[in-house]
């Protein structure tokens, strides 16, 4: 965070202080929806407010599976206010939500945007790719 926020406050022209995240959940179902999953929602969303609080951007979970909405019911009371208003749980139509933060060619074309990170749109870099600026 010492290197990365300066880099895109730089490319921005502008500050930036805070990070977004996307958590895509395709593929997820009753058998994804299980304990480890949730306390890792849990866990990921704790390191963010108590050790990030003021970084820790939206957090946007894409592609949910419908019983997720049942998860987040009980993980979200263990989650401070604050935290909690940041975090954006969005089924299969999320696109137009990503695009009012995120600009399309940023956006990976496996969320729907333009983005490869170097790659083609058959193959994406992006999982793995470390450009920047982030």
């Amino acid at each position: 965070m010492k290197l990365r926020f300066p880099a895109c406050s730089i490319a921005a022209g502008k500050r930036v202080e805070r990070g977004l995240t996307i958590m895509d959940m395709t593929g997820g179902g009753i058998g994804t929806a299980n304990k480890q999953v949730y306390g890792l929602i849990k866990l990921a969303a704790k390191v963010g407010s108590d050790y990030y609080p003021e970084i820790m951007g939206n957090l946007y979970i894409v592609n949910a599976p419908f019983l997720f909405a049942g998860i987040w019911s009980m993980i979200k009371s263990f989650i401070d206010e604050k935290t909690r208003a940041k975090i954006k749980i969005i089924g299969g139509s999320f696109i137009p939500t990503m695009l009012e933060n995120v600009d399309r060619d940023k956006l990976p074309v496996f969320l729907g945007g333009d983005c490869t990170c170097g790659g083609t749109k058959e193959k994406p870099l992006c999982m793995t790719s470390n450009a920047g600026p982030w």
